[in-house]
């Protein structure tokens, strides 16, 4: 951008010594010819100054993303701090609540896959199987199974 504003600025200084030269000019033709050289320096000039007004655009909207990414990785890791890895029997962990987390919220557990993928998505309840219970997660479609009677509310705590 620093580069794009410095050929602008030349561009008119370009400018301004034609202006002073017309001064000086005796014919017509002269005069035609420094008409024709500031007109293309003043061009140069705002198409200098219009790339630099692009690069900054975009400088800007990057700035904003970047500003808005470092606020969701904020807003995820405050989230982050409520919750623990846990074995929920059968072989299968999830994220839960940590004890000094759980009066703000229901008993649930969070998808270890998703989880770690910065996503909070929690596992349902979706079948019982010959005493297991199998709960999924509607985002990534992992599946844990664990011993039936096995919930949320029953590890709470």
């Amino acid at each position: 951008m620093l580069a794009e504003i410095s050929m602008g600025y030349t561009s008119l200084k370009t400018a301004l010594g034609i202006i002073k030269g017309l001064n000086a000019t005796a014919t017509q033709v002269q005069i035609n010819d420094a008409k024709i050289a500031l007109q293309t320096a003043i061009l140069e000039a705002q198409e200098s100054l219009s790339a630099a007004n692009e690069t900054q655009i975009i400088s800007a909207a990057r700035i904003r993303e970047l500003e808005e990414e470092i606020a969701r990785l904020e807003t995820w890791d405050t989230e982050t701090e409520k919750y623990e890895l846990k074995d929920i029997g059968g072989g299968s962990v999830a994220f839960m609540l940590k004890k000094d987390a759980q009066a703000s919220e229901t008993p649930h557990w969070l998808c270890a896959n998703c989880f770690n993928g910065k996503r909070k998505s929690f596992l349902q309840y979706v079948a019982e199987l010959q005493r297991l219970s199998v709960f999924q997660c509607h985002v990534c479609g992992a599946k844990v199974v664990v011993p039936t009677r096995t919930t949320p509310e029953s590890l709470w705590g």
